[in-house]
């Protein structure tokens, strides 16, 4: 059955893309040859944020941002523009977090081409997008920053550790868990909140990716003091065939290096 709230009926002969597509898709962004790239990158992101403004219901601002990684990677020369690149990228992660995505391809493309990216401001960022939005319950948001986290070495500080305390998001959870395994929370976290559902019972409520992952990964200890996973028949069989539903190597990419962690202070 068709979703009317996500389905529409569209006259024939209608333009396949609309209006700001291809007004994106057309912008020229020139080599550094003639000084015109900076200028070309300004307008071109001035573009995207107007035409953002003027269809806020459509991905304007991911879909330039996109176009500018595509251009990245294929090996377009932006070493003389990636301090603005990098501005306008930080500037976005800011004020739409909702782009944080694009955002970071952008980022990591720039780094794998071996361009320096400002850690400690990337890592301010990160960290007061999972200060403001943890206690919301923004879990998308929120989880991005973490991944970011790992895949830049980017260390979370107290503010942002105590933020990401009262997270009740299992993928949240479970990457802040990740994230301090690999020594990037300063000071560590406040496991209290979560350490109840390491029971035989929430196997099988709501978090039962917490309990099973927790267990599995040595994160969290049973509240019981012995193994709640392995008392549990099902759940037992799914550990000892080495099931897991958390792969911490997606975060990582081919060539990538990591670099020094940052403290990410302002």
């Amino acid at each position: 059955m068709l979703n009317p709230l996500k389905s529409t009926v569209v006259e024939l002969l209608q333009p396949l893309d609309k209006a700001w597509v291809n007004r994106i898709r057309s912008f020229e962004l020139p080599t550094p040859s003639g000084g015109r790239q900076r200028g070309a990158l300004l307008t071109y992101f001035d573009t995207a944020l107007e035409l953002s403004q003027a269809y806020p219901a459509d991905n304007v601002i991911e879909y330039a941002l996109g176009r500018l990684w595509v251009q990245i990677v294929k090996g377009d020369d932006f070493a003389s523009s990636h301090e603005l690149i990098q501005n306008i990228v930080l500037q976005i992660l800011l004020s739409r977090p909702s782009a944080c995505v694009e955002c970071y391809q952008v980022l990591l493309a720039l780094q794998a081409k071996g361009l320096s990216i400002d850690l400690d401001r990337l890592g301010t960022v990160v960290n007061t997008i999972i200060g403001t939005n943890a206690p919301l319950g923004h879990s998308s948001e929120v989880a991005w920053a973490i991944w970011a986290s790992m895949a830049f070495h980017i260390k979370i500080l107290p503010p942002a550790a105590t933020a990401l305390a009262v997270s009740s998001d299992d993928v949240v959870i479970l990457l802040a868990l990740d994230l301090e395994s690999k020594k990037l929370v300063d000071g560590g976290l406040d496991h209290s909140r979560w350490e109840p559902f390491m029971n035989g019972d929430e196997l099988l409520r709501e978090h039962w990716l917490l309990s099973y992952e927790g267990n599995r990964q040595g994160w969290l200890p049973s509240v019981s003091g012995t193994d709640h996973v392995a008392a549990d028949p099902i759940f037992k069989a799914l550990k000892n065939a080495n099931v897991s539903f958390y792969d911490d190597s997606a975060q990582k990419f081919k060539g990538y290096s990591p670099p020094p962690a940052s403290t990410g202070s302002p």
